[in-house]
């Protein structure tokens, strides 16, 4: 895991060393166990490199790495984790390897299969790998983009980079200036008519290589962007038994636990309390108390979990009793919202980038204790939710697909899980199952035509949003109502903000986050199954919880609440309250040429209710703004 960068004069000029080791120098968080650079012979492209050593942790393993006479070299970061597997594919080819490394065995597969390799990698990856022979540099990003890249063409000049904030260390000349309308994009509610994912960015002409696409330079210097996996196209055949579907979902889910445990450091996990860091645990748990032989694979011995002391809703029995339950240490990190420093929120929000409205300290602080631990890797729960249907408003779009009366039972099932969800009485959910047919169906049309939300953002910006890049190019018309919503938000939406929140954060400090859901051949099968599998007899996740029988606690195994990291209305409304006021009222704030800070410091002075969280994100604006123009200075 690491930060990666990179400049390709593509007028030919020469590669300004200085600039290309500010520029790698930038993600030093990413990237603080060692460093390198590379220009090429003609000195018109440089790449550069900041490694966090996972596998193979001799210098043979840093970057930018050689390969074949140093025909191939690469900058990469992220982990290949069945480079175990491949390499022996290799070997029986004839290829020979000089260290332990994943690295190197990206670069023989590319020199084997060409672009082809992508999708022999299970892994989450960035990387760029310049071919000296032919004079071409080809750029990759993982199927789901859980491993950021970024790059900026300004016609005479090609530059890439792991994360926005490094653009901001280039030569003066080079610095891209800020999109401002982008910012209200990003910060904006988010509907569900609309796609975002775009590669456009808060800074001008910088692009995102989105998840699953691939972009490759020739001799020419013609440049070619190309997506190379999707997942729809590899959906696979399923059991129709429910009992042989739990089965291959242990398998894949099992396996995808395993890969992640490769490592020649310690590793650590996460755990909220909730079901998808819950059944990592205890999976990983179930490995170590049956003795599995795992090669290359450290077992975690600490779990990181966030208490919020005085926490009325506190998930941390939950998590307790996953632990009771295991050989697993409890690592609690205590949080007393009222004394976090507000340079503690500057730093997180810094490096939290685009990410906004989401305050993202909960990951912040769980991840800066794993690494004041001495721990560089985290196997983390992401992804169970856009899978397996797991928020709350699920299970009104699966009611949808439900025939009356054919289905009436099944839509009642659904509507008692819709209800227990979202805080309404087990006794209303009982009592529904003796209204007649026609009641139910007045109920189920006024359940489904649910109330609009307050769409007032209070956006105080003086420029206009422009609409977004739609990226959807794929037919999905074949999967069921639930599962085109589940798609949507896995590889365009909600998980794509998850996954930029959680790289960023965990990268801060020097750790690497890993998750068993999103292993791509898990993904590609939970996608080819029917609605009843994910959502049925009373819970969501259903095939989760029945393949954790015997594995998770049931306390945990059956709840049905989910809770997010932090409190929102105490940290807002209670925490942040100075913090924030002190922000708008000053000089630097008020006087912005983006927003109308008069009519802000006006509203604040009017509204006797004020809801913190809906203005907190002009707050990370403004900071995002201010500490990416300290570093240019």
């Amino acid at each position: 895991m690491c930060g990666i960068v990179g400049i390709y004069n593509l007028n030919n000029a020469l590669v300004n060393e200085k600039e290309l080791k500010n520029f790698a120098n930038s993600l030093k968080h990413r990237g603080p166990d060692a460093k390198g650079t590379y220009i090429n012979d003609n000195q018109n492209l440089g790449l550069g490199h900041r490694r966090l050593n996972i596998l193979d942790l001799s210098d043979l393993a840093n970057q930018p790495m050689l390969y074949n006479y140093s025909r191939y070299v690469i900058v990469f970061n992220g982990e290949i984790y069945n480079f175990l597997e491949l390499k022996i594919e290799l070997e029986e080819l004839g290829y020979k390897f000089k260290t332990t490394s994943d690295t190197e065995v990206i670069l023989a597969s590319y020199m084997e299969w060409g672009e082809r390799c992508q999708s022999k990698f299970n892994g989450m990856w960035a990387f760029a790998i310049w071919d000296n022979k032919n004079k071409s540099l080809f750029l990759s990003r993982d199927r789901f983009g859980v491993k950021p890249l970024y790059y900026l063409n300004n016609g005479d000049k090609f530059f890439f980079a792991s994360e926005l904030k490094a653009f901001m260390f280039l030569h003066q000349k080079n610095i891209p200036e800020f999109n401002y309308s982008n910012f209200i994009y990003e910060s904006g509610n988010f509907s569900n008519s609309a796609y975002d994912l775009t590669e456009d960015t808060f800074l001008k002409n910088v692009k995102e290589l989105n998840p699953s696409y691939q972009l490759k330079i020739d001799a020419r210097k013609n440049i070619e962007l190309k997506k190379w996996w999707s997942t729809i196209d590899n959906l696979i055949e399923i059991p129709k038994n429910y009992d042989d579907q739990i089965e291959k979902f242990k398998i894949l889910f099992f396996d995808s636990c395993k890969l992640r445990m490769r490592s020649d450091v310690e590793v650590a996990t996460s755990l909220s309390g909730g079901m998808d860091s819950s059944s990592i645990v205890a999976t990983i748990n179930y490995f170590k108390k049956n003795r599995e032989d795992l090669t290359n694979t450290h077992f975690p011995y600490n779990s990181f979990i966030l208490d919020y002391k005085n926490e009325k809703d506190s998930e941390v029995s939950y998590a307790k009793s996953v632990i009771d339950n295991t050989d697993v240490n409890a690592k609690f990190v205590n949080l007393e919202l009222n004394k976090i420093d507000p340079e503690e929120i500057i730093k997180s929000i810094y490096h939290h980038e685009a990410v906004l409205g989401d305050d993202g300290l909960g990951p912040w602080f769980i991840y800066k204790n794993i690494k004041e631990n001495g721990i560089k890797v985290s196997i983390d729960g992401h992804g169970g939710d856009e899978l397996l249907a797991g928020y709350s408003g699920y299970p009104r779009i699966a009611m949808k697909e439900c025939h009356f009366p054919l289905d009436c039972l099944t839509w009642l099932d659904l509507l008692s899980i819709h209800l227990k969800m979202n805080d309404t009485s087990s006794q209303e959910s009982n009592n529904l199952k003796l209204i007649s047919k026609k009641m139910l169906q007045l109920i189920k049309s006024k359940i489904i035509r649910s109330k609009k939300r307050n769409k007032n953002s209070y956006d105080f910006f003086t420029l206009k949003s422009k609409k977004p890049s739609i990226l959807l190019h794929e037919d999905i018309s074949s999967l069921t109502l639930l599962n085109k919503s589940l798609y949507i938000d896995y590889h365009y939406k909600s998980m794509q903000i998850v996954l930029k929140k959680f790289d960023r954060l965990s990268m801060a400090h020097g750790v690497e986050s890993r998750s068993p859901f999103l292993d791509w051949r898990l993904v590609t099968y939970l996608f080819s199954l029917p609605t009843q599998t994910k959502i049925g007899n009373g819970f969501t996740k259903r095939i989760l919880r029945d393949a954790m029988k015997g594995i998770l606690v049931n306390n945990v195994r059956s709840r049905i609440k989910k809770k997010g990291f932090i409190p929102a209305d105490e940290l807002f409304n209670k925490t942040m309250v100075n913090f924030i006021n002190e922000t708008i009222h000053s000089k630097e704030f008020y006087e912005s040429e983006i927003w109308d800070g008069k009519k802000i410091k006006k509203f604040l002075e009017k509204e006797k209710t004020i809801q913190y969280k809906k203005i907190f994100r002009y707050i990370q604006i403004f900071y995002l703004i201010k500490t990416f123009k300290m570093q240019t200075k």
